[in-house]
C-alpha cells in the first residue's frame, strides 16, 4: 500500500508568510495614504480657486453698476442705480468675504458693519478638505481663505471701484479692481474738462489708460 505524503505548512512557513503579507499590506496602506492627500490638496486647492473666481466675480459685477461707493477697509457699500444697496463685509478676521442687499444703501451697509464685527468661528472642513460645517452663513460668499483685503481705488477725490486681493490657505493670490462703469465716465468727463478740450482730454485718457490696464482677475503666486 503507498504512503500519501503529509499536506500543510510548517509552523515557520506561516510565521514568514505573515510578515511578507504584513509587509506588502503596509507599503499599500502608504501609497494609499499617499494618494488621499494628493487628492485632498488638489480638490481643496480646485475648490478654492473657483470659489475665489466667483466670489470676485459678484464683486466686479456689483461694482460695474454702481452709482457711489462708500468703501473701507472692511465694509463696501455700494448703491445701485435703482436706489437699493448692496454691500460686502470682510470678515472673520479677514478669512471670509459676506454679500448683502437691502431697499437701501444704508441698511445692506449696516448689516456688513454687523457681520464685520462680529465674532465667530471660521468654518471647520472635512478630511477631504471641501466640505464646509453646518455653521455655512448664507450670506458669505467666500470662507476658509487666509485673507482677504480691499483698498479703495480714488482718482482726484473720486472714488471709482475697489482693489481685492486674496490670498488662499493654498498660497495662491488673485488679485481683482472691480471698477464702476459710471463713475468711471464721470470722472474721465470731469477731468477732460477741467483740463480743456485738449491737453485735458489727453491727460484723462492717458490717466484712465493706466487704471484700465490695471483691472485683472488673474492669478498670481
Amino acid at each position: 500500500m503507498k504512503k500519501h505524503a503529509a499536506v500543510g505548512f510548517t509552523l515557520m512557513e506561516l510565521l514568514i508568510a505573515l510578515a511578507l503579507t504584513a509587509i506588502v499590506a503596509t507599503g499599500a496602506l502608504a501609497a494609499l495614504n499617499t494618494f488621499a492627500d494628493a487628492d485632498r490638496q488638489v480638490s481643496q486647492r480646485v475648490e478654492e480657486t473657483v470659489g475665489v473666481s466667483r466670489a470676485l466675480q459678484m464683486v466686479r459685477r456689483d461694482i460695474s453698476d454702481a452709482i457711489a461707493l462708500d468703501l473701507t477697509a472692511t465694509e463696501w457699500g455700494i448703491t445701485r442705480r435703482d436706489g437699493t444697496g448692496v454691500a460686502y463685509a470682510v470678515a472673520v478676521g479677514g478669512t471670509e468675504l459676506h454679500r448683502f442687499q437691502d431697499t437701501t444703501p444704508a441698511a445692506a451697509l449696516s448689516s456688513a458693519r454687523a457681520a464685520a464685527l462680529a465674532v465667530v468661528t471660521a468654518p471647520s472642513y472635512s478630511p477631504r478638505g471641501q466640505l464646509k460645517d453646518s455653521d455655512y452663513r448664507v450670506q458669505a460668499v467666500l470662507q476658509g481663505v487666509k485673507s482677504i483685503t480691499g483698498t479703495a481705488v480714488v482718482r482726484s477725490g473720486s472714488t471709482l471701484g475697489i482693489n481685492v486681493v486674496v490670498t488662499t490657505t493654498t498660497g495662491q493670490t488673485t488679485q481683482c479692481l472691480a471698477v464702476s462703469v459710471q463713475l468711471l465716465e464721470t470722472y474721465s468727463k470731469t477731468t477732460a474738462t477741467s483740463g480743456g478740450a485738449g491737453a485735458g482730454a489727453s491727460s484723462s485718457s492717458s490717466g484712465l489708460s493706466g487704471l484700465l490696464n490695471g483691472i485683472t482677475g488673474g492669478l498670481t503666486k
